[in-house]
């Protein structure tokens, strides 16, 4: 199992990497990444949906490097505050993200459809003018009395409206 699971964590913490965010931690074939902590960017939102979509595309090359491989992959991506632990070493398994935010984006992942990216509404507010988005059903989850709106990102778009999705490389 760990010799199919690590080149797995090795690509989704470059793709994660790549475009400015930190991994907080694995747990089996899950994991969890923040943008915005430790280090700010103006752009983190955006940056963890180009992440969450460039880690479809690794996926799927991935699966095509070495057929019967199989992996499918859900990402949820929620923004908001969170309580930062400046001082955690995630690489070591410290915590370096805490909140409701946090919470929501483990309930968004797992209401997200297979080799998708769902995204929450700030999110979504947040990035409506830089991805083409398909609006999902509201579901329900645990520790929220109203059920959260989600949307699937599909691809980049420029400022004028078309398809950059070939071009998932990150901000310089």
């Amino acid at each position: 199992m760990r010799a199919r699971i690590r080149p797995y964590h090795a690509r989704l913490r470059q793709e994660i990497e790549r475009y400015g965010g930190t991994v907080e931690k694995f747990v089996g074939d899950a994991v969890m990444a923040a943008f915005g902590a430790p280090v700010a960017h103006e752009d983190d939102v955006e940056r963890a949906v180009r992440a969450g979509l460039r880690i479809l595309d690794a996926i799927a090359e991935l699966n095509e490097a070495e057929p019967g491989l199989e992996l499918q992959v859900r990402v949820g991506i929620n923004t908001g505050e969170a309580v930062v632990a400046l001082g955690a070493r995630p690489e070591q398994g410290e915590g370096l993200v805490t909140g409701d935010v946090v919470n929501t984006a483990a309930r968004i992942q797992s209401a997200a459809p297979v080799d998708g990216v769902a995204v929450g509404e700030q999110t979504y507010r947040a990035t409506s003018h830089i991805f083409e988005y398909e609006s999902l059903q509201p579901v329900s989850v645990k520790g929220k009395t109203e059920p959260l709106s989600l949307w699937l990102a599909k691809a980049i778009l420029d400022r004028f409206g078309r398809d950059t999705r070939a071009s998932t490389r990150p901000p310089s």
